[in-house]
């Protein structure tokens, strides 16, 4: 795909698929623990939040991948490599910022710790697919 927008849209869709499963399993092998207070289990949470995710995830994998588009040349290695250098990228702006202001006002190690490992290898697949798909 030549298109940053399209590439980036469905590398968002592959990873709001991808990302829940990766959280529900690192939940189920004892790797992170559910996070949230009694509201967050709420039946209508429990059905809405998914929704949710996957809507954000893929609007913010389309914005990245425009983004992409115009880094692609400064990046350094080639299509998968690319990809994985980028995803990384964003894993260290997005996540280890929103980290600093959370330790900042004392949240929980936890947070920390299950948004952080989870969001990780959410953008190791996106970055890997964005790079396999643009122009790949």
């Amino acid at each position: 795909m030549k298109s940053g927008f399209t590439a980036g849209l469905v590398a968002g869709f592959v990873t709001a698929i991808s990302t829940p499963i990766i959280g529900f399993i690192f939940i189920a092998i004892g790797i992170v623990e559910p996070l949230g207070g009694q509201e967050i289990w709420d039946p209508t949470m429990i059905m809405l939040w998914p929704f949710v995710l996957f809507g954000l995830i893929v609007i913010w994998g389309t914005i990245f991948g425009v983004i992409y588009s115009k880094v692609y040349n400064i990046i350094p290695g080639k299509n998968l490599m690319k990809g994985l250098i980028y995803g990384l990228i964003i894993f260290l702006i997005s996540n280890i910022r929103v980290a600093s202001f959370q330790i900042a006002f004392w949240q929980a190690i936890a947070w920390l710790w299950t948004f952080n490992s989870i969001g990780f290898f959410g953008l190791v697949i996106y970055g890997l697919v964005l790079g396999y798909l643009y122009k790949g």
